[in-house]
């Protein structure tokens, strides 16, 4: 899917269409690709057990994908800035937010900006090499328990 945000044309890809809304960022030279696996899931899920599913979305990140380059170098608050701009465009005004590597970044400068830390639903950080609870908390609060490979505990997270 595409949409434009200023001047630029953002591809995004979006598994699933009930639930609250879970945003992806990926990290720094990926794109949604990277993550094409986990929609698969989601959208498996999804067809197996309606009702089931969550709305995920995974942007092409400025200059990475199939988006647009800014014209100039961006900071880590530019792109935090057009990820709200992004919701918007979307109407998304709650959400749950991962962000790898460099979208963590971006996650951690929009936390930031939030006014009322009330909205900030936290979850435990986690190093895919020594710790990986943290990931599977928020893939257990995203899909439901039995069925999907990844609540079995599938080992290539």
């Amino acid at each position: 899917m595409f949409t434009t945000i200023g001047n630029l044309k953002i591809h995004y890809r979006q598994a699933g269409q009930a639930g609250r809304p879970f945003l992806i960022l990926p990290g720094w030279g990926k794109g949604s690709q990277s993550w094409q696996k986990f929609l698969a899931l989601i959208k498996n899920n999804a067809e197996t057990r309606p009702g089931a599913s969550r709305q995920i979305i995974v942007p092409d990140l400025p200059g990475f994908g199939q988006s647009d380059a800014p014209l100039d170098a961006w900071s880590v608050g530019d792109y935090a800035h057009f990820v709200w701009q992004f919701l918007a465009k979307l109407k998304i005004t709650e959400f749950d937010l991962l962000g790898h590597s460099f979208g963590g970044r971006i996650a951690i400068k929009m936390a930031a900006e939030i006014s009322s830390a009330d909205t900030i639903q936290k979850y435990p950080p986690f190093d895919k090499g020594r710790d990986r609870a943290g990931l599977k908390f928020i893939l257990q609060q995203t899909l439901p328990p039995p069925a999907s490979p990844l609540a079995r505990g599938r080992k290539d997270i």
